[in-house]
Formats: structure tokens, sequence, C-alpha cells
């Protein structure tokens, strides 16, 4: 491993071993089987064992570059785990996709609460306890901001781009770049391959969810903003 890799993986390790204190605690205070825990992980540092990051000034403080911040898949994926003593079966495993909005609709309808009729999140009491595969066939989102990075500026730029996740596919239309972009996370979760080519039909479909978006969201005044002072520079 590489100097940075090693402390970035240290300090997941510090995590787990103050999550297992708590857990520890709960137990000993009887109240670990009536206690809902959700674990988010966080989607910051991207951080290969072998890559070394301290002879980089620039992605020694931002990680990697399709990270946290970027328009690639794992700058929106994160693990979701959670646990509720039997009422939530131990070890069961799902790629059903969910939007972090989900997370309190869930806790919601767990301590006997309505989700509001407005509310965009989803209860997904049902998928945890395998009574239902998956609640949502897609999720799709933008980043309009003046510090979203990738490989060609690690630092940030002005942008607006537009990304689609469905089943194994993640599309990433970065509008700034005039970029439009097909991956198969299945065989590729860095998103190092443009499999657009190959899927003309899955990328139109894509494309077509993701201008479907743009059109729906309007226009975001930060995209003025931030296209200012880009031509103030």
């Amino acid at each position: 491993m590489s100097e940075s890799a090693k402390q970035y993986y240290a300090n997941c390790t510090w995590f787990d071993d103050a999550w297992g204190e708590m857990v520890d605690y709960l137990t000993e205070k009887n109240l670990y089987e009536n206690t809902l825990i959700v674990y988010v992980n966080d989607n910051g540092w991207e951080q290969e064992p072998k890559q070394e990051y301290w002879d980089d000034p620039m992605r020694s403080h931002n990680g990697g570059d399709k990270g946290k911040s970027s328009l690639y898949d794992m700058s929106f994926r994160s693990p979701i785990i959670f646990a509720l003593g039997d009422y939530i079966p131990k070890g069961v495993r799902t790629d059903a996709l969910i939007h972090s909005a989900d997370i309190p609709a869930t806790i919601l309808d767990y301590v006997g609460m309505e989700v509001p009729d407005h509310f965009y999140g989803k209860s997904f009491r049902s998928v945890l306890e395998g009574k239902e595969e998956s609640l949502r066939d897609v999720l799709q989102g933008n980043i309009i901001s003046n510090r979203s990075k990738d490989p060609n500026n690690v630092m940030g730029d002005n942008v607006e781009g537009y990304w689609v996740r469905q089943d194994n596919w993640f599309l990433r239309w970065h509008v700034s770049y005039d970029e439009l972009e097909l991956f198969d996370l299945n065989t590729d979760l860095r998103n190092d391959h443009n499999v657009a080519e190959e899927h003309p039909e899955v990328l139109s479909e894509l494309w077509e969810k993701a201008k479907a978006y743009k059109a729906e969201k309007g226009d975001d005044p930060r995209l003025a903003y931030y296209q200012s002072l880009k031509s103030q520079k």
C-alpha cells in the first residue's frame, strides 16, 4: 500500500472499531435489539491501495478524481446498512437502488409515523424485510457547482452536469464539457471505459431521462452565477 492509502484505510478501521464499541455499549444496556441503526458510508475520498497522493498536492487534499464532487458514479454511490434486532433479517445483501431521501422515510415507517405525501423519499421497509425486491428503477440528479472536479481539473470547475443510474448503467452528461458517456457498472465500477457506442439504445433511453430531468428542474440560479465567475477569469 502507498502511505496515503495506509492512512485512509486506517481511518476506515478506526471508524469500524469505534462503531463496534457503540454496539457493545447498546448491547450491555439491553438497547441493541430495539435500536434502529442506519449506517451510511461517506462517498468522499477515492483511494486505490497502490495510489500515492502525498507527492500530488492537489489530490492529497481532495482524494481521487472520480469521487465526491465529480460527475461519476462514485460521487453518488454509497453503501447503506440497516439493522434492527430481529425485525430486519441479518446478513441480507441487496443491489436495490435507494436514494438518501429514503432513509428518513424508512425511519418514520419503523417508528410508526406516516411519510408525508409531498416527501420525495420512500420507505424501504418492505425491501429490508424481504417482501419486495426494489422500489426504485432509476436514480438521477445533477451537479451545478464551481467545485466539481474530474481528471481534467481535480480542484474543480464551474460546471453543469446530469447523471442517471438505472440497473447496471450509469449515464454521465457533462453539459459544460459537452461530454455524454455511458458506463457498465457490472464490469467498470470506476467509470474508466465509455461504452456509449456499443449500447446506443441504452444511451438514448437514459439521455432522454436526463433531458427530461433537466427540463423539470429548469434554470438553476447558481448556474448563471458560476458562469459569470468563469467569464471574469
